[in-house]
């Protein structure tokens, strides 16, 4: 007849496993999650602040009113569009028409300086910086916190896409040739395009540091640049002809670690890791905007029959994907993001777990 096993035994080998699985267990990664916050419809231009701080506020345009929100879904501030707006993360530009008088607006609605001259606003990456392009596309100029002129620089041809990011600035032109400028508005390099029937920049892109410049340009056939900073100029470091012939602006941005480059291509995004791997993540219709965070990257199309919001982490973990009708905006800040649809904002936040 066998003996029963004593209390005392089991409790030891209880004991034995929970120290084992201490021990010698494999902790699980952490996951990067969407999750949404809240969603509100957008109050009519001129209603009273609900909010009472403008911290980690995110800046929006959606339709024809543009404004800030905090955190929380209150809004700071909520102005009809005049005629179009420049926003970033520090306030908005609310432009008229003729775009001869601009005025800077914190992200509670308020007026910090205002600039006369012939322009159209444009933001850096980070929302420090605030450029002003000529009407005719054929200058650039960038303005101090003041308000004043902190350089210039006219072009041979019209630009056709700018990017930014660190201390400099990359202008494609419609001549075929990029240039890359200082944070003083000097030229510190410039790429020509070669073998194209057709010589012209369709999306260019900077690193945040600006260790990386990249461009798209040309047709029959589309060749894609990657450049290195070189001490203070920048050589070509990879090249690759495009399996796709676009005539329109390209959306094209790095990552925020600066690894990973993204572009679109006609049904898909494009990922270039720096070992040289291209990854094609389906993504369907015209790409208006593209946003790079710490964790992850946030893509938006748009047509009249609608279009969809992507999120995904490079190099190819999808975390969301939906369809949106048409006009649908998308704006964020880091780890958030501010989706407009059908006159209500819905706050989506971008975490782990």
């Amino acid at each position: 007849m066998k003996r029963k096993p004593s209390s005392r035994y089991r409790l030891f080998a209880f004991l034995g496993v929970c120290l084992y699985l201490v021990l010698f267990s494999r902790p699980l990664g952490k996951e990067a999650v969407v999750r949404p916050v809240w969603s509100r419809d957008v109050p009519a231009p001129g209603a009273s602040a609900e909010g009472t701080t403008g911290a980690d506020a995110i800046c929006f345009h959606a339709g024809d009113v543009c404004g800030s929100v905090d955190p929380n879904g209150r809004f700071l501030a909520v102005d009809a569009v005049l005629y179009g707006v420049a926003v970033s993360s520090a306030g908005y530009v609310n432009y008229s028409r003729d775009a001869n008088h601009w005025v800077l607006q914190d992200v509670r609605g308020n007026p910090r300086w205002s600039y006369a001259g012939i322009g159209y606003p444009l933001f850096s990456t980070d929302g420090g910086s605030l450029f002003s392009v000529k009407t005719d596309l054929t200058g650039l100029r960038e303005l101090d916190k003041n308000g004043e002129i902190a350089w210039e620089r006219d072009f041979p041809s019209f630009i056709t896409c700018l990017a930014t990011g660190g201390d400099a600035v990359a202008v494609g032109l419609l001549d075929g040739s990029l240039e890359v400028l200082s944070g003083r508005g000097e030229r510190t390099a410039r790429f020509t395009t070669e073998g194209s029937r057709i010589r012209v920049v369709y999306g260019c892109a900077l690193a945040p540091d600006a260790g990386r410049a990249a461009y798209i340009a040309g047709a029959d056939p589309q060749t894609l640049v990657v450049a290195e900073r070189r001490g203070a100029g920048y050589s070509v470091s990879y090249r690759m002809v495009l399996p796709m012939d676009l005539r329109r602006e390209i959306a094209m941005e790095f990552s925020r670690s600066g690894r990973d480059l993204i572009w679109e291509e006609p049904g898909a995004l494009v990922v270039l890791e720096q070992s040289g791997r291209a990854i094609r993540i389906p993504f369907h219709g015209a790409v208006k905007v593209l946003i790079s965070q710490k964790a992850a990257v946030a893509a938006l199309s748009g047509s009249q029959e609608g279009g969809e919001v992507l999120v995904f982490r490079p190099p190819s973990t999808v975390l969301a994907r939906e369809a949106v009708p048409a006009g649908a905006t998308l704006f964020g800040n880091d780890g958030r993001l501010l989706l407009g649809i059908d006159g209500r904002l819905l706050c989506l936040e971008i975490g782990e777990m």
